[in-house]
């Protein structure tokens, strides 16, 4: 997703764990690929065992299956399934045209639990620095509920049981600056210089500037998380608009920190009474107000569709109107009523419709208004009957 004044929200990391088994040839797994256009002829079998599981595929370069073996048993005994997407997989992920949303659906319905989600959130406005982050962190200008643990088992006991607020920082030589907040035992914050990141591995960055602010959640906490995030999504689908899906990632990041004017007027230990960093609420909303944005790979499918309709397409439509002019817009009508009895629309199918809808200005359409309009599409009865004699000829079964 991605805001006005270049504030983008992302799920940058999505792992899913299942309580047994999964099917490589039907269930989670298939219904997962039909999600992105994919079949099972189209996954690579791996040949090694991975994660300590005796099985796994390949999607693409970067989406990984895993099941089975008795190194991954549960606490009760059980064997069970590994789903992985790292950053580059949820980027792939959405260029295949998959949809959040429908990922979520599934893993829902399968039973599957979240044990690590990631939303990241991408400030490329300029409105902060890095250097002005780097300073308000030195100076622990911030309040966060995340908090670090003393691991040195050489240190006292009563210190090492310690909990603190204190960052993990790293820097570098081309302005690289890394915060992170937290451990992996439920959540974390990492702020980083992500214009520095990128250019060090080759990369050519147009913005100015670019920090990013990533939201990891772990176990227990990246159920929640999860299942919080499922239910904006949804019910912001359901609503036709964008609406708590971004609200829902700012009350993420806040919950995580909150950078201050200064700590001059109560000192380090009341900070949260302190003022909020003007900078700081002015980015907060921003990220209020981000609207859906497909990736590029996406944004082109629906001119895709165009260019390849209008090549292809132009000669049979004029051999189906000239012998027919009276059943013309029936049938089209009638291919569209029947694309989407068969299932043929999807989530993703009205992903891509509103990201078209509101670059041209236009309100964003649900999957129920999309079906209403299609109902007040009337198709004569005798006009059914004449198209139906052409579904059997071209409908065949396809044989793996």
């Amino acid at each position: 997703m991605k805001a006005k004044d270049n504030v983008n929200i992302l799920i940058d990391y999505f792992k899913v764990g299942f309580d047994f088994t999964v099917s490589f040839k039907e269930g989670f797994y298939v219904e997962f690929l039909k999600l992105i256009s994919k079949d099972v002829k189209d996954a690579e079998r791996i040949p090694y065992a991975a994660f300590g599981y005796n099985e796994g595929y390949n999607v693409g370069e970067n989406i990984f299956f895993f099941s089975g073996g008795d190194f991954t048993r549960n606490k009760a005994g059980e064997e069970t399934s590994l789903f992985e997407l790292k950053g580059s997989a949820c980027r792939e992920f959405e260029a295949y045209g998959g949809s959040w949303l429908s990922l979520f659906e599934l893993v829902f319905q399968y039973g599957g639990h979240c044990t690590r989600i990631d939303i990241a959130i991408d400030d490329q406005s300029g409105l902060i620095t890095i250097d002005e982050l780097k300073d308000k962190v030195l100076k622990h200008e911030y309040t966060t509920k995340t908090r670090n643990m003393i691991l040195d088992e050489n240190l006292p006991e009563e210190v090492m049981n310690q909990e603190f607020d204190e960052p993990q920082i790293r820097t570098s030589n081309n302005k690289g600056f890394t915060a992170t907040f937290g451990g992996r035992s439920n959540s974390q914050l990492c702020i980083y210089n992500k214009k520095a990141e990128r250019e060090a591995h080759g990369y050519i960055v147009t913005y100015s500037s670019w920090i990013r602010f990533e939201c990891r959640y772990y176990h227990s906490t990246a159920q929640s998380a999860f299942l919080k995030l499922f239910k904006v999504l949804k019910e912001d689908f359901i609503n036709g608009a964008i609406d708590l899906y971004p609200k829902a990632c700012l009350s993420f990041l806040a919950h995580l920190i909150e950078f201050k004017e200064s700590i001059k007027n109560y000192g380090s230990s009341n900070r949260y009474l302190e003022t909020n960093w003007s900078k700081w609420d002015l980015f907060c909303k921003k990220i209020e107000k981000c609207v859906p944005h497909c990736s590029p790979k996406l944004e082109q499918t629906l001119f895709d569709n165009y260019s390849w309709f209008y090549r292809t397409n132009k000669r049979i439509l004029n051999r189906l109107f000239g012998s027919d002019p009276s059943r013309f817009k029936s049938f089209i009508s009638y291919c569209m009523k029947e694309g989407f009895r068969e299932g043929k629309v999807t989530l993703n199918d009205i992903q891509v419709i509103n990201n078209f809808r509101k670059k041209e200005g236009f309100e964003p359409i649900s999957l129920n208004q999309l079906e209403n309009y299609l109902a007040s599409e009337t198709v004569l009865e005798e006009d059914s009957s004449y198209f139906e004699r052409f579904k059997d000829k071209y409908t065949y079964k396809e044989e793996y």
